[in-house]
């Protein structure tokens, strides 16, 4: 097997918050988040590159707080990531993708599990293509 010359620390949970909103309840059924198209904010925070090591800090929230939605849930992740001294140059430009997607995949069972403990159906956070830039 051949190890990636970029590699992480284990990912520490830095914060969760779910929220649920009740005018979505009064006006809505459980059944009807099927029918919503729930808003996906994510937010990514790198260090200064020190040492071959850089800390990257990836949030996710799902949902906003209005009765347009059921709830509103938020992940923070942070992970340090590493380098070999030869892959400075890659590390910079492979970080802002690979970064986000693996913190991703450990902030996704935690949105589930999350949203699983309110009235309405887990959700699961889709992929997210972090090469494409948003244009907003």
């Amino acid at each position: 097997m051949n190890k990636s010359k970029l590699q992480f620390s284990p990912p520490i949970l830095k914060s969760s918050y779910i929220s649920i909103n009740e005018d979505f309840i009064q006006n809505n059924t459980p059944e009807s988040i099927a029918e919503i198209d729930m808003p996906i904010i994510h937010n990514v925070e790198c260090s200064e590159f020190e040492e071959h090591s850089a800390f990257v800090k990836f949030m996710v929230t799902v949902g906003e707080e209005n009765e347009k939605y059921p709830f509103i849930a938020r992940v923070e992740m942070i992970s340090q990531f590493t380098w070999d001294e030869d892959f400075d140059n890659k590390a910079k430009e492979l970080l802002p993708m690979n970064a986000p997607a693996l913190l991703l995949s450990y902030s996704r069972p935690i949105i589930s599990m999350l949203t699983s403990m309110t009235p309405f159906p887990p959700y699961y956070v889709p992929f997210i293509n972090f090469v494409q830039k948003d244009d907003k």
